[in-house]
């Protein structure tokens, strides 16, 4: 499977063929941003067309004009490919920030290591300083260990969520016999297409709902992006996104990850294909374990606090009212 920040570059340039405004928006990116070569003569050649206006281009359409400044090495059959890989054009500025942010991680990475570098050859300054007792080697070496120390930082920062390296969980087909996996295949994937009753589901379902841990996982980054308000970038590449970032840092950005030769489906692309009908709420209250679905209809007292463990505190002898004027008795010995 193609890593996420291959599949958000496909993505970001098949939106840019369809749209052919939004290459003026990303003035942030450049074709340097791009992980391959092929990738970067489409944007460059994007960029280019989207200068040229149709007026003066003797009646080229934009594909022509696309074409004509890609060059020879790619076709329309690649054009197409890439249109076909863009599973939402209107989210073309979404693509754009993913491609950048991917861009960055890898040049602080790079930086980091040259630092660490650097730091090396400093600290072998100093040791030389120190071997030829001439002042300044404690100077040097301080030096030293605050590159290493800076280098550390951006390591830290560049990881903390590797796009390079990471991939989405590969498409799962459930069983025909799976009802109650087809049954949360298919709630997820009314959420995947922002399904008008979405909101009123994500308040029903918890992420326990879901009996397998890649539906757990995708749903919890879809009420991520539903509650922080970016429900309308929802699609399978910016879902698992999430479930990515989610996920934590990978081992090394460096690591070799699998490539885009035989591209499997992601379970977020394979699900969102997934047939809804009828009410997505109806769906979701299906899914709601029968204890919780009888809380909410009260047909079921609430759960008795929690006491870490612990038996109830109870007073087996109550102590006799003080008398008027009095105050409390004295204190008994046991």
């Amino acid at each position: 499977m193609a890593t996420l920040t291959f599949r958000a570059e496909q993505a970001l340039l098949g939106a840019m063929l369809q749209r052919p405004s939004l290459p003026s928006t990303l003035h942030y990116l450049d074709a340097g941003d791009f992980t391959t070569i092929q990738h970067r003569q489409v944007f460059s050649a994007l960029v280019a067309a989207s200068e040229v206006t149709t007026a003066d281009g003797n009646g080229r359409t934009w594909e022509d004009l696309v074409e004509q400044a890609a060059g020879p090495e790619v076709g329309p059959e690649y054009l197409a490919e890439l249109v076909r890989a863009c599973p939402d054009p209107a989210n073309g500025p979404v693509y754009g920030k993913l491609v950048v942010d991917a861009s960055v991680r890898r040049t602080l990475a790079a930086d980091a290591e040259d630092l660490d570098s650097q730091a090396g050859t400093i600290g072998y300054s100093a040791r030389r300083l120190f071997t030829a007792q001439v002042d300044g080697g404690r100077q040097v070496e301080v030096s030293a260990g605050y590159a290493k120390e800076v280098a550390g930082l951006l390591r830290r920062h560049a990881t903390a969520f590797s796009p390079d390296t990471t991939t989405a969980a590969p498409g799962r087909a459930v069983p025909a016999s799976d009802r109650r996996g087809i049954a949360e295949e298919r709630v997820l994937a009314g959420l995947l297409r922002r399904h008008p009753e979405s909101r009123q589901a994500l308040g029903l379902l918890a992420p326990e709902s879901f009996t397998d841990p890649a539906r757990r996982e995708t749903y919890q980054a879809l009420r991520a992006m539903h509650l922080s308000g970016r429900d309308l970038d929802i699609d399978p590449l910016t879902v698992d996104w999430e479930a990515a970032s989610a996920r934590g840092p990978v081992p090394s950005f460096r690591a070799s990850g699998p490539t885009a030769d035989g591209d499997e489906p992601s379970y977020a692309t394979t699900i969102a294909a997934r047939p809804v009908t009828g009410s997505l709420l109806r769906l979701a209250r299906d899914l709601v374990p029968p204890a919780q679905r009888a809380r909410r209809e009260r047909r079921l007292p609430p759960p008795a606090p929690a006491h870490n463990g612990a038996a109830p505190v109870t007073r087996l002898i109550q102590p006799p009212p003080p008398q008027p004027g009095q105050g409390p008795g004295p204190v008994q010995g046991r």
